[in-house]
Parts: C-alpha cells; structure tokens; sequence
C-alpha cells in the first residue's frame, strides 16, 4: 500500500504484513516480561513472609529484599530490550563486569555483610549477652548486630565496634546465664 502525502510530495510505501508481525512479537514479548515481572513481585513478597515467619531480624530483609528488586528489575530491563529487537548481549556483559568489578573493589565489605547476615541469622550470641572477645580486655556486653559491625560496651564504659568479617575469626567466649 502506499500513502501519498501531496503537501510534501512524498510517498511511502508501507508493508503491513512486516508491521503485524514485527507488533505481535513485541506484543508477546511485553506478555513475557509483565509475567517474569509479576512473578518477581510475587516471590519477593513470598522471601518477605517466609523470613517474617524464620523471624529473622529485619536487618537482615532490609538488606536482602532490596538487592533482590534490584536484580528483578535488571532482569525486566535486559528483557523490555530484547523485546524491541535490541541486542541484549552486550548489556548483559556490562552488568557482570560491572557487578564483578564492584564485587573485587567492595571485598572487605562484602565479607562483613555476609558475616553479619551470619551472625543475625544464626545468631551466636545476642543483644544483651556478656562475651569474652580475643583483642578485647574483659567482659563485655553485646549492644548491637549489624551487617558491616558488631558493638559492645565494656565493663568500664568503653563502646566498642568490630567489624563483622574479624568477627569471625576471633575466638569469642560467651557467658551462660543458664548455669
């Protein structure tokens, strides 16, 4: 079919068999990427409940739900290209190189964080609990876990933060109450 626009004198020849094709792809595409889209919300909400009921302390969901969104909606990024015919190879050798680069630059504290979900999910010792620290003088109380450090209050007044990832590599003596 062609259209004639006398105004310009210009005419354009238009196949519409390449248009519905080329729109019901992208139409099937944008159906893809609404489900994985709809899924993702659904299974963040469903990690949300499950560590609601582990009772998992909410530094924890804090940091994890977060990242989680984050690469759902890289995902939902990468597809909405690919479904416009845009070549998605490159951009998803980007991202892991930037994902690699950042990981090698935040190593350290990669470490602490993945020591402090450690020590909120396991939980060791807790807020409140007197422990013996190796590289600490005395006995000490646990006053705050977090994902990069851990706080304690010495007998004599002093606050004390250790960083997760020496954590677990000191020898830690924990008071019993129980005995």
């Amino acid at each position: 079919m062609v259209f004639i626009f006398d105004f310009f004198n210009i005419s354009i020849d238009i196949d519409w068999n390449t248009w519905y094709v080329t729109g019901i792809n992208i139409l099937k595409n944008l159906i893809i990427v609404l489900i994985i889209w709809q899924a993702g919300k659904l299974l963040i909400k469903g990690l949300k409940t499950a560590m609601n009921k582990a009772h998992l302390d909410d530094t924890v969901s804090k940091f994890i739900v977060p990242a989680l969104k984050t690469v759902l909606y890289l995902v939902v990024i990468v597809l909405l290209l690919n479904a416009f015919g845009i070549d998605t190879g490159s951009v998803v050798t980007i991202i892991g190189a930037m994902g690699l680069s950042l990981s090698l630059v935040l190593k350290d504290s990669l470490s602490s964080i993945a020591q402090g979900i450690f020590l909120l999910t396991a939980r060791p010792f807790s807020v409140g609990q007197e422990i013996e620290a190796e590289g600490i003088e005395g006995i000490c109380t646990v006053q705050k876990i977090t994902l990069f450090y851990t706080e304690f209050l010495s007998k004599d007044g002093m606050k004390i933060l250790i960083p997760n990832d020496k954590m677990s590599k000191m020898i830690i003596k924990i008071k019993n109450d129980e005995v």
